[in-house]
């Protein structure tokens, strides 16, 4: 990079390592993500520093490899590629500005590895872990309901009341 300080980089860099409890080493190969880049167009103004209240590393500058290059959208199950913006498979749609500020908003879990070549791949739907959306979510009282997985729970109940906006979103504190 022309023109990179170096020096300035790394007096921002080391203590900002240390407050979030990453590697001091920015060019650890387990990192997956270009902190000179990020540092530069920090100091361009494009974002701000993932030290500072409700800010994130944004993918932009994520290897192709990071671990969380693809994720799932809680609610519709399909995989989404972090630095496209993209549904995989199907269409590769793009996921709407407002949805991916929820998407970040959330913590969501990192694929394992099988389900993020699958992503990677293209495939579009995820295969559902159930038990991790369940623990978000609020069984309806229906005794049939309850022996549904909690998605599908979920997915009958917003059907069974319509004037409900939608149950699903309602939960996860956001909209599509």
């Amino acid at each position: 990079m022309p023109d990179f300080d170096e020096a300035a980089f790394r007096k921002w860099f080391d203590p900002a390592m240390k407050q979030l409890k990453l590697s001091p080493d920015p060019d650890d190969p387990e990192a997956f993500y270009d902190y000179r880049g990020f540092y530069n167009a920090m100091k361009q103004g494009k974002y701000r520093s993932p030290t500072e209240p409700g800010q994130h590393w944004p993918s932009e500058f994520k290897d192709p490899n990071h671990p969380r290059a693809f994720l799932t959208d809680p609610v519709n199950q399909r995989y989404f590629d972090t630095q496209t913006g993209n549904y995989t498979g199907g269409a590769k749609e793009p996921v709407s500005e407002q949805r991916m500020r929820g998407l970040n908003a959330i913590e969501t879990p990192d694929l394992p590895k099988r389900e993020w070549n699958l992503a990677k791949g293209g495939t579009d739907k995820a295969v559902p872990d159930y038990k991790a959306i369940g623990e978000n979510l609020t069984m309806p009282a229906t005794p049939a309901l309850q022996e549904q997985s909690p998605l599908t729970a979920a997915r009958a109940q917003a059907a069974a009341s319509p004037k409900d906006e939608d149950y699903i979103s309602k939960l996860f504190n956001w909209t599509k």
